[in-house]
Order: C-alpha cells, then structure tokens, then sequence
C-alpha cells in the first residue's frame, strides 16, 4: 500500500495511514495532536516551510518554483503560511532581514 500512497495527495496519504492502522480520522488526528502538538496539515504545512526554508538559503531558485518544490500548490499560498510561521516573507528570508 505504501506505494500506492506515495502518489496520492495528501489528504489521500492521511486516509491510507487510518486505514492501515484500522482507526477513525477523529481518534488518529486526536493521537497524532496530542504526540505531535499539532493537526496532521498543520505538521504537514510546517515540514513543507522549512524544507523552503532550506532552499530559500542554499539556491538561487525562484520563490515560485520553492514554493512547488516545498509541496505548496501556489505561490500564493505559499506566502501566506511562510509569513505566517517565519515572520517574514520568503524574499525578506532569504535576504537576511
């Protein structure tokens, strides 16, 4: 199943893992909350911005192409949750400020 999973979206990876498991949504968010100190997505968004992070110090690759390489589906998008959890822009991260 694992590599079935691998080329499903996310919300599809999170329901392989509760189907693995034989748990419902509710209880496995719940675990994983408690373990983890946040919601599955929440985990998932801070993993895909320090994985920007990364990229936005050792390349020269546009914050756009960051942006989908981090798993984010729009630029956008992609602003928004790295202002949100950096306090700065992507630019601004980069540039040191």
């Amino acid at each position: 199943m694992a590599g079935i999973c691998s080329i499903l979206s996310r919300a599809a990876i999170i329901i392989c893992c509760i189907l693995e498991l034989g748990v419902s949504y509710s209880w496995f968010r719940k675990m994983f909350k408690i373990h983890m100190g946040c919601a599955p997505l929440q985990y998932r968004i801070h993993l895909n911005v320090q994985h920007a992070s990364e990229l936005l110090l050792r390349t020269d690759l546009t914050v756009k192409e960051i942006a989908f390489r981090s798993g984010f589906e729009s630029e956008a998008y992609f602003c928004r949750q790295f202002r949100q959890k950096q306090g700065m822009s992507p630019t601004e991260y980069r540039m040191g400020k």
